[in-house]
This record gives C-alpha cells, structure tokens and sequence, in this order.
C-alpha cells in the first residue's frame, strides 16, 4: 500500500467518527436540558446516547460503503435506543 492510500483510509475512519461525536453531543445536550426540566435532575438513562453516536457512525459508514455489517449495527442501535426510551418512560 502506498501512502495516498493510508491516508485515505485514515481519513475515512476519522470523518465518521467526528460526525457520530457530533450527533452525540447534540443528542446528550437535548437530552440534560429535557429530564432536568422534567425532574428538575439528571438520570442515569443517558445511557442511550452511546448508541445514538454509534448509530450516526455506522450509517454514515453505510452510506458510503453500503456494508451489510454497518446496517446490522444500525439495526441493532435502533432497537436498543427504542428499548432505553421505553425504559425511561415507565419507570417514573
């Protein structure tokens, strides 16, 4: 491999990552300011963010390479964030 072509890699792994660290903290900043207008404090549910920043990761990485991997990682970010915001609804 030439060093054009390690530079490009390099380069398409990091692009996704900064893009699913941005979605994230977005998401989490969203999140604070929703449950602690709510319960006037900050649970530990926000657990869900690290599926939300992987889920942007990998669809970005599925748009791009269209992998069949990256779309199960998308499916399975999905159901897991759905299965947290049940969690954090009925447990009031």
């Amino acid at each position: 491999m030439t060093e054009n072509n390690i530079s490009k890699e390099k380069a398409n792994s990091v692009q996704p990552k900064s893009i699913g660290y941005l979605a994230m903290m977005f998401y989490i900043l969203i999140l604070i300011i929703i449950t602690y207008m709510k319960k006037s404090q900050i649970p530990y549910s926000l657990f869900s963010i690290v599926f939300v920043g992987q889920g942007f990761e990998s669809l970005y990485k599925y748009k791009k390479n269209k992998n069949k991997s990256n779309l199960l990682e998308i499916i399975g970010c999905v159901i897991a964030f759905i299965g947290l915001i049940i969690l954090m609804l009925t447990s009031v």
